[in-house]
């Protein structure tokens, strides 16, 4: 009769462990799927610095071309010069941010593969979240 309960137990335990172990790998998986919503809004915001700085190197770029081909003394070539000189300061503090904002995701990236995601299953299902998170956000 002591076996029978002790097994009885044991059962009861091992079921327990299981469920544990279960919750424990659903919880994981709720913080891998939480980590990936919050980096995706720095990749987000990555993607979004790298459109700004494709869009005003178009700018920088036309406004060049178009210097060139001004009479010297000109007022549109004064005021072309002038918005020049407005974008190269663009420049400077979009490739500040840009720089920033790269520190921050490597930082956070470095942080979240040696304490959170330490195995490959980890990694793997935090990229995919990603990828998913970012699919929802339409980030390109």
């Amino acid at each position: 009769m002591l076996i029978t309960k002790l097994t009885i137990i044991d059962c009861m335990l091992i079921a327990l462990c299981i469920f544990n172990l279960i919750s424990c790998k659903s919880k994981a998986e709720e913080n891998i799927k939480l980590m990936a919503t919050n980096f995706s809004n720095i990749e987000c915001r990555a993607f979004a610095m790298r459109d700004l700085r494709y869009t005003l190197a178009d700018k920088i770029r036309f406004a060049e071309d178009s210097i060139a081909n001004l009479l010297p003394g000109s007022t549109a070539l004064k005021n072309l010069q002038s918005q020049l000189k407005k974008y190269q300061i663009d420049k400077e503090n979009t490739l500040a941010q840009s720089l920033l904002l790269a520190d921050t995701i490597k930082l956070q990236l470095d942080s979240i593969l040696k304490i959170c995601l330490r195995s490959p299953d980890k990694i793997k299902l935090f990229d995919k979240a990603l990828l998913m998170e970012m699919k929802k956000k339409n980030c390109k």
